[in-house]
């Protein structure tokens, strides 16, 4: 089973969020634990992140497979969480 830690960053701006997107947001992310190269998980083409997609938001995030850890970097619509 894979940890996941959610950037402060993250978590405030998920605060700002509307409560049914935000509780989508965090089941996603959540059922990655279990396998997360099984789900709408991919790479960042020409980065080190890897990407979640909800909807029209994106989440990166860095992995360490050795140690089984995804972390949750940045969060945002589609448009935004690219541009860092």
């Amino acid at each position: 089973m894979w940890e996941i830690i959610i950037a402060p960053k993250v978590k405030k701006r998920l605060a700002k969020t509307p409560v049914k997107l935000r509780e989508r947001i965090l089941t996603a992310i959540y059922e990655l634990r279990n396998n997360p190269f099984d789900r709408d998980f991919k790479p960042v083409y020409g980065t080190s992140f890897w990407r979640l997609r909800v909807g029209d938001w994106r989440i990166l995030f860095r992995t360490d497979r050795k140690e089984k850890i995804l972390y949750a970097v940045f969060a945002g619509p589609r448009g935004n969480v690219y541009k860092g």
